[in-house]
């Protein structure tokens, strides 16, 4: 035999029901004291709600912390790029000079041996024209040094993003875990609110103002399902993008490795 409600009851859900929509506004409300059996498996899965809300709250900040600092290291690597490429072609303008100075004292060592009475002049010449190779060369060293410095950087950069983006990736599987739990709730709550609803029914004219909470409830159970959903979807979308980020640094990082090893056999 069900257990007929009575007027309480029917004070017990609508206090439910302020506190629950004063709890999802922000606002400091008291859990309610409840006697009724169903209310207070209602209540129960109420408050594991609005703690997961609470955790879905942290998450969705330290996720924003992160992506803000993606963004200002998106910023600091278009500027390595750039000072990359000028580095490149600053080193291809040395190398043709270099080139040009090599053939000058080619052709003045043959000026040597066809001229022997001009030789004091030649050899001053060729000393001339190998002091300035030996400066191109200390100048493009000391571009090589430059970007081997920014190689470093680039490592120490792309590895600290690295980071980011698994404690990224991390973050997502936490709150992809607890939606899926908020889910398992509100189906839970959705069919303790159509039991409730069903009693209320079989209650008779006693049950009509217990009905209409429960339909309340059900509503709202609903509406959370819907809105879980897409915050799934959007983790879901949050994972791959972060996924897929960590697999091109770590591309990037193989290329920045395999350049510094090339700068390396230049320089020894």
């Amino acid at each position: 035999m069900f257990q007929k409600k009575t007027k309480g009851d029917c004070e017990e859900a609508k206090c439910i029901i302020h506190y629950v929509e004063g709890a999802l506004e922000g606002k400091d409300v008291d859990c309610p004291n409840v006697d009724y059996y169903i209310h207070k498996d209602v209540l129960s899965y109420f408050n594991v709600l609005l703690e997961n809300e609470s955790r879905m709250a942290k998450s969705a900040k330290s996720i924003l912390e992160i992506v803000s600092s993606l963004s200002s290291f998106d910023v600091g690597m278009s500027h390595i790029s750039y000072q990359l490429k000028d580095f490149a072609q600053e080193i291809a303008s040395l190398s043709e000079s270099n080139l040009a100075i090599v053939e000058q004292t080619t052709a003045s060592m043959h000026s040597v041996n066809d001229a022997i009475d001009r030789t004091s002049d030649t050899l001053n010449s060729l000393v001339e024209e190998s002091s300035n190779l030996s400066n191109k060369n200390n100048e493009s060293m000391d571009l090589l040094a430059d970007v081997q410095n920014i190689k470093d950087t680039v490592i120490s950069d792309t590895t600290e993003m690295s980071e980011k983006i698994q404690q990224l990736v991390d973050l997502a599987t936490e709150v992809g875990k607890i939606v899926d739990s908020v889910q398992d709730i509100a189906e839970q709550t959705n069919l303790l609110a159509l039991n409730a609803a069903i009693e209320a029914a079989r209650a008779g004219e006693q049950g009509k103002g217990f009905a209409v909470v429960a339909d309340e409830v059900r509503n709202l159970a609903d509406d959370t399902k819907t809105n879980l959903e897409g915050m799934k979807s959007f983790v879901e979308d949050i994972y791959s993008a972060s996924s897929d980020g960590k697999e091109s640094l770590e591309r990037t990082l193989v290329s920045t490795n395999e350049m510094s090893d090339k700068i390396e056999s230049v320089t020894d």
